[in-house]
């Protein structure tokens, strides 16, 4: 049975619905970059960028998170995105994960 199927997709914070394509989209975007992003969507004024942690499994063990007011986020989004993304993939190597971390090079 799938998560996607059960799942009622509305924002905590503001009540706005997303489909359920956009969701399984951003999905695909985030598998391929190892980076997810969020703009106010659960805290007002604020955002985040997250990248996965993994395990020596190759399963998802955690994440790595950079929240900052949405002004902030928005300004240095490539420089925190590179760093996020750095720090979860050194997080992964620690864990013992040896798999390709998705979105490098």
């Amino acid at each position: 049975h799938s998560y996607m199927a059960d799942v009622d997709p509305v924002s905590p914070l503001t009540g706005e619905e997303y489909s359920k394509d956009e969701i399984l989209e951003d999905l695909s975007t985030i598998r391929r970059t190892g980076i997810s992003m969020t703009m106010g969507d659960s805290v007002e004024g604020a955002g985040g960028v997250a990248a996965p942690v993994f395990g020596s499994d190759g399963e998802i063990v955690g994440c790595i998170t950079l929240a900052a007011p949405i002004d902030r986020l928005k300004e240095n989004l490539k420089k925190y995105s590179e760093l996020t993304h750095a720090a979860g993939e050194r997080a992964s190597q620690f864990m013992g994960s040896s798999m390709p971390y998705p979105g490098s090079k």
